[in-house]
């Protein structure tokens, strides 16, 4: 218990090394002294920290595991929230419909259950993954539903983030003045609730600039998106940040500002192993050769 609150510790503190060092050592005291239930606890915890450092395979084998010791004790709920979770990873993979399968076994579930917060959390992903897959009036159907609930259950950050991916789904559709709105919404919450600055709201609002041929606008939105990634030190968020900042700058004919920014990329994927964006990287490789100065 105590390694897994030291790791826990360490988890918010964004020190995620640490953090596995003390998880990995807790699930080591727990195959030797624990029950399945406190072992099932510490795969979970080990697979949020690899979810932190993006290193997917990992976390999705801890939680297999995990999700295999629930079910074998019949806990449901459990079971549930790590389906959220293995969903949570195959958005963050590209794998949509994958992550739609289980979001919808999930939603299904915490509806039986009651839960509406774990509702609302899948809720929200599967707006996620129709608005990444195009599709667009069920993301906004899954967007507003989900931003009903966050306004039932009081949560202000899923409030937040279900509202930004509203907006995401609006500007997907061209609708930047509702787009822009949403982003005016997102900003008063941030403001009245005393929430940290959220990078994704400075994404949307570069993308805005950047499609009104607004450059030193939308320049200055994605460097308060990497400002507020520092500060919480996400690297993970900061690297995926200047990685879509340097693609709406090639966009932008701007290639130099595309080139240095996707240098700084691959120093971050360096330094912090972040091997999950290492095919989109390639792919801004390609697209710059495509494109030569």
């Amino acid at each position: 218990e105590l390694q897994d609150l030291l790791g826990k510790i360490a988890t918010y503190a964004a020190d995620t090394p640490t953090a596995l060092r003390h998880f990995t050592y807790a699930l080591e005291l727990r195959q030797r002294y624990g029950d399945p239930r406190e072992l099932m606890r510490s795969y979970s915890y080990l697979a949020v920290a690899y979810s932190r450092r993006w290193q997917w395979r990992l976390a999705e084998n801890a939680n297999v595991t995990a999700l295999a010791l629930a079910e074998r004790i019949g806990d449901r709920a459990f079971a549930t929230q790590i389906e959220a979770n293995l969903a949570a990873i195959h958005l963050a993979e590209g794998a949509y419909f994958k992550a739609i399968e289980l979001l919808e076994q999930c939603q299904a579930r915490y509806e039986q259950m009651d839960n509406v917060v774990g509702l609302q959390q899948v809720t929200g992903n599967l707006a996620y993954a129709y608005l990444k897959l195009n599709r667009l009036s069920q993301a906004a159907a899954h967007a507003n539903r989900a931003i009903t609930m966050a306004e039932t259950i009081e949560q202000p950050w899923q409030l937040v983030k279900s509202i930004l991916i509203l907006g995401e789904i609006e500007y997907e559709q061209g609708q930047l003045q509702k787009a822009r709105q949403r982003c005016e919404e997102a900003q008063r919450l941030i403001t009245t609730t005393g929430m940290a600055a959220q990078s994704e709201y400075f994404v949307l609002l570069g993308k805005i600039h950047y499609h009104a041929e607004q450059p030193t606008q939308a320049a200055i939105a994605f460097q308060q998106a990497v400002e507020c990634c520092l500060q919480q030190e996400a690297w993970a968020e900061l690297a995926q940040t200047k990685l879509l900042w340097a693609r709406m700058a090639l966009h932008n004919q701007e290639r130099t500002q595309a080139e240095q920014l996707l240098a700084e990329v691959e120093l971050l994927v360096a330094d912090n192993e972040l091997v999950g964006l290492q095919q989109e990287i390639r792919e801004l490789h390609e697209m710059l050769a495509e494109n030569p100065s």
